[in-house]
């Protein structure tokens, strides 16, 4: 009898037990399909497209209070990179839904494909508040991968051709992003935020006939928060009318996660107003000159203006000549009271000569 009484009492136990887990799991059952995992799995869709930069999400069964751990692989090779996790938050027996999202403390992920796996590891067994945590919980690991297909950003760009206005015969040749990724970019300042595009520009000029009369790259693979590039072109002959064209290449770390597309051509015409002195069509504007003399001989009025500079030179010059020299050979005046005491010295002179003859 006591051996039955004891198994009596382990049944009800378990009975309870089961109930109270039923009764705490009811949350998550509620919402459970016939297409939920019966083990450590994720929850359909098990593939989803993202773009470069945009936030992820994947569901997957665990138990409650479990730890977690992922692993990326791209092309076959481990991708270091470290998810945010939400937990089941219901106690019980039962499997619960748990979460892999984006890391809020990693770049994104680059553009690719990629095949995830989740480890989960069961936890010490732990009833205090909030969470219940028994001893029930299983290990284990993700049945199938999930699959994440991070799409590149697209990339437009604007293309501008103007002429320098310190120099109206060179011109400046500079391209910038566009696009819904420039539109949101953070900036290198955030160490946590999509990198902007690295990658080689490509530039194109022709003339009216479709001649390439200018062509140019310009790598720039180091990330910087310009997204654009500008470049000087010297070329440029007054009055013809151009073609200009500007592509991108990406490449580098992220270059996957990058398209552009060919900018829209840009017309330009380089100004006439500076023509180069060998153009044989060009009349030279007339000089302004000034009749001299009875002969009607003309004078350039620049000449003019430079004889008056020099004769008012030479007239400084004579004056400073003047006061500094010749002003050395007018006789320095005496003063009346020098003249006195000289004429009293030599009374004095001549009275003492004449006692001493005395």
């Amino acid at each position: 009898m006591p051996v039955v009484d004891s198994r009596r009492r382990l049944g009800l136990a378990g009975a309870a037990s089961v109930l109270l887990a039923v009764t705490l799991g009811l949350g998550s059952a509620a919402t459970a399909t016939a297409s939920d995992p019966t083990d450590i799995a994720f929850f359909p869709p098990a593939t989803i497209t993202v773009g470069y930069g945009e936030n992820w999400s994947l569901d997957f069964s665990s138990y409650v209070c479990n730890t977690f751990a992922s692993t990326f692989r791209k092309d076959g090779a481990v991708y270091p990179y470290t998810p945010q996790y939400q937990y089941p938050y219901i106690a019980g027996g039962e499997l619960q839904r748990g979460a892999v999202m984006t890391g809020y403390e990693s770049r994104p992920l680059v553009g690719g494909s990629y095949q995830l796996t989740v480890t989960t590891t069961a936890a010490a067994p732990y009833l205090g508040y909030p969470y219940q945590c028994p001893s029930n919980g299983t290990s284990g690991v993700t049945a199938t991968p999930a699959t994440i297909v991070v799409t590149p950003a697209a990339l437009g760009l604007d293309l501008r051709v103007i002429a320098d206005p310190n120099a109206e015969s060179n011109a400046i040749v500079s391209a910038r992003f566009t696009g819904d990724f420039v539109d949101s970019y953070e900036g290198l300042a955030n160490p946590w935020a999509p990198l902007p595009p690295t990658g080689t520009w490509f530039f194109e000029i022709a003339d009216e006939t479709g001649d390439v009369v200018f062509s140019k790259e310009v790598e720039k693979l180091t990330p910087d928060d310009s997204l654009a590039t500008s470049l000087y072109w010297t070329e440029a002959k007054p009055g013809e009318t151009y073609s200009a064209r500007a592509t991108f290449a990406p490449a580098g770390e992220n270059g996957t996660s990058f398209t552009a597309a060919e900018s829209t051509p840009f017309s330009y015409t380089a100004p006439n107003s500076v023509v180069k002195a060998t153009d044989p069509s060009v009349t030279p504007a007339p000089v302004e000159s000034s009749q001299s003399g009875t002969g009607g001989v003309e004078v350039p009025v620049w000449i003019i203006a430079v004889i008056g500079l020099l004769m008012a030179l030479a007239a400084v010059l004579a004056t400073i000549f003047i006061v500094r020299y010749v002003g050395r050979t007018v006789p320095r005046p005496t003063h009346p009271a020098e003249d006195s005491n000289t004429t009293d010295s030599n009374d004095e002179q001549s009275v003492e000569t004449s006692d001493e003859q005395v």
